[in-house]
């Protein structure tokens, strides 16, 4: 019913029981043929097996709330700044434990993160290391000693080691 010439196709995913009582799952590509005049004279559809991409989909989300519980329960701060948005996309709880920031907080100061809360002094190093992670080389990390300033205004030591997770197709 939902099929018409402007909107003529539709995917849809089944749950299926298959045989010794298997779960499966069957995706489906559906495809309306219309008249002249708009009726739908015929549907063709194609379905394909996807039980095996649905079983790693699955295992991948098992897979990241695991790497996301240990994230979250280590005490050091861990945080993902992505060069492509300038800001912060993750941060752990000890950021908010240690700094007083949230997370939604360190997210919200972006690419002002380090001009924010890094001592004036240190501030040419940070901004170096993280300049220096364009061109760092697969694996390697760099550490950077400097201090940064909590939510009451105290400072802080921290021992900074960044390594890049991705990159994009330019590099």
């Amino acid at each position: 019913s939902a099929l018409t010439p402007e909107e003529p196709s539709f995917i849809n995913e089944n749950q299926d029981q298959r045989a010794e009582g298997i779960i499966g799952y069957t995706q489906w590509i559906n495809h309306g043929i219309f008249d002249d005049q708009g009726n739908l004279v015929e549907i063709q559809s194609v379905g394909r097996d996807i039980s095996i991409l649905k079983r790693v989909e699955a295992e991948l989300r098992q897979s990241q709330k695991f790497i996301e519980s240990i994230a979250e329960a280590t005490p050091t701060m861990l945080y993902i700044y992505d060069h492509i948005k300038r800001g912060n996309t993750y941060a752990n709880r000890s950021v908010a434990e240690i700094l007083g920031y949230s997370k939604e907080e360190i997210q919200a100061m972006g690419s002002e993160l380090f001009l924010n809360i890094c001592h004036p002094d240190d501030l040419k190093k940070v901004l170096d290391a993280v300049q220096k992670c364009q061109t760092l080389p697969d694996g390697e990390i760099i550490e950077t000693e400097y201090r940064v300033k909590d939510k009451q205004g105290q400072w802080h030591w921290l021992l900074d080691r960044s390594i890049v997770f991705t990159r994009t197709k330019t590099g």
